[in-house]
């Protein structure tokens, strides 16, 4: 039955995932993204009535002691792989056509690439919104490219992906039209969702709204009804089709099931990218490697379990995929439960094995049907036209929201989402605010923005992690006065006066981290010989 439920919220949560800009008075913050992204998508409406415009209106409603400078970085037919240094090493080289960024440090298309137009802003926060033109040929390796490239070259960036819309079901235009186009956005939209979930980032999941509002769908949900039961079948065995979500429970006789691995795919296979997942024994134990590209980097994920991998008789495997979770266990005994990374989409789920082996075994399936929503308006009114009377004002019947569809999808996620950047709170005339400091390479500093003149800071790790160093240090600042500046070593503070001298430009034999202000800022320099782990900060001061 259908139900008319609230609007979907999202999983951004500002401490975590806008911890940098938090830490700002004045945060860059960019979207960068398609032609939904730039400032006016539909050229017959106001800029403001679009996802650039209700953006900026949320993050300064939500903020009103905070100053921050917007840039747009959208490109009108732009696709994730257009972002990839490694497939378009300049800008003209994307063969896009290029809009004006008058706000932009000069550039040159001809050997700036894109990312290198982000990178020169200095950005606080970048917010990603591409897949619409991705669809059935949305390339995995660039998705990744992009990603590690930002991750290496921003590392203090925050960054939220923003989900993509599904088309309009009723254009006549190909590749917009029709349920393979549908079905296609679908696949990119669970993989950026899936994506963020798995790494913890922040995520706007506006393709969930337009799916829900729009489509009459929920594309997070599933119920599930029985497919077969107890059939006796013979791999590769196609589970029947689905909505993203399945069971599978098999009896599979051991003799010789471990000279090969156990493959099941998660998601519809593209033109460039699939999802799976491969079973196998290991020094006796049962394992599972999950797999959104096959190489090195996406094979992402590989556990072994304590599940000893049995040697006759027959056993019992079962496996089921909600959304970005999996579950699998052998002969009732826990093989893995996690959080995973995966496309989306209808599809029909196979289980191979990675010899080609034709198995005879016994199945038992469980299809996942998304869950039906009440619409509240039609494509038509969502992507509106391309005329100018007796119609919603904006849209171009395809792809680019209309009026109606800005109000309804991108104004009520947006107006959903907990964009209010963490700038503390006030008691007893005390102003305190905080966050987290990303990971500090060794021989680097990061800079933080001290919210008031003069006050107190305080640096502290609450574990060690991979590895990395740990520290702790209590910093009094005061305007136009030398500070008190202290340095931490294994967590134990003295005064820098007793240690000796300033670190900056050392390198990281002398073992030290250091704190300073500088031009109203607290500057972290790690000369530890390590990387500093996740640390989280506090700043005490009077308020106003």
């Amino acid at each position: 039955m259908n139900q008319l439920v609230p609007n979907a919220r999202t999983t951004l949560r500002p401490v975590d995932h806008l911890a940098n800009a938090s830490g700002k008075i004045s945060p860059v913050m960019i979207l960068v993204g398609d032609s939904i992204s730039t400032p006016i998508p539909t050229a017959t409406f106001d800029e403001t009535a679009s996802l650039w415009g209700i953006l900026r209106e949320e993050v300064l409603k939500r903020n009103p002691d905070v100053n921050p400078s917007f840039y747009n970085r959208g490109i009108g037919g732009a696709r994730w792989d257009h972002l990839s240094d490694n497939k378009f090493a300049t800008l003209n080289a994307t063969g896009l056509t290029l809009p004006t960024w008058p706000d932009n440090p000069v550039y040159d298309p001809a050997t700036d690439s894109w990312i290198d137009t982000i990178e020169a802003l200095a950005p606080d926060a970048v917010f990603f919104n591409f897949g619409m033109n991705d669809g059935d040929i949305f390339v995995e390796a660039n998705f990744q490219d992009v990603l590690n490239d930002f991750a290496t070259r921003l590392p203090n960036t925050d960054i939220v992906l923003i989900t993509n819309m599904v088309p309009n079901l009723y254009s006549t235009t190909e590749n917009i039209g029709g349920q393979a186009a549908q079905d296609s956005r679908l696949f990119v939209a669970e993989r950026i969702r899936s994506h963020a979930f798995y790494n913890d980032i922040g995520l706007i999941d506006l393709g969930r709204e337009q799916c829900r509002k729009v489509a009459g769908f929920d594309p997070t949900l599933t119920y599930m009804t029985r497919g077969v039961n107890a059939a006796a079948v013979s791999t590769p065995y196609t589970v029947g089709p689905c909505d993203l979500d399945f069971g599978l429970v098999a009896d599979i006789p051991v003799p010789n099931v471990w000279s090969s691995r156990i493959k099941i795919t998660i998601s519809q296979t593209g033109a460039n990218s699939a999802s799976w997942l491969e079973i196998y024994r290991e020094a006796g134990k049962v394992a599972v490697e999950y797999v959104v590209l096959d190489n090195a980097a996406g094979r992402y994920r590989t556990v072994v379990s304590s599940v000893n991998s049995p040697t006759e008789g027959t056993m019992t495997l079962s496996v089921f995929l909600s959304g970005p979770t999996a579950r699998i266990e052998l002969n009732g005994e826990l093989v893995d439960e996690a959080i995973i990374m995966r496309h989306g989409g209808r599809y029909s789920p196979v289980m191979s094995f990675l010899d080609g082996r034709s198995t005879a075994i016994t199945a038992t399936t469980y299809l996942g049907t998304f869950m039906p929503v009440t619409p509240q308006l039609t494509f038509a009114e969502c992507f509106g036209s391309t005329g100018t009377a007796d119609d919603v004002e904006g849209g171009n019947d395809q792809n680019h929201p209309s009026s109606k569809g800005w109000a309804y999808v991108f104004a009520s996620v947006l107006g959903d989402t907990d964009l209010r950047l963490d700038r503390g709170h006030v008691a007893g005339g005390i102003l305190r605010t905080g966050g987290v400091v990303p990971l500090i390479a060794d021989n680097s500093t990061f800079e933080i923005e001290a919210p008031f003149d003069s006050g107190t800071f305080y640096l502290w790790c609450d574990h060690q992690s991979g590895g990395a160093a740990v520290v702790g240090a209590q910093v009094h600042f005061y305007a136009g006065a030398t500070p008190s500046v202290l340095f931490s070593q294994l967590g134990s503070l003295t005064e820098l006066a007793a240690a000796g001298t300033d670190l900056t430009g050392t390198t990281g034999a002398d073992t030290k981290f250091t704190i300073s202000v500088k031009n109203g800022a607290i500057e972290l320099e790690n000369r530890r010989g390590t990387a500093i782990g996740s640390a989280r900060y506090m700043f005490l001061g009077p308020k106003g």
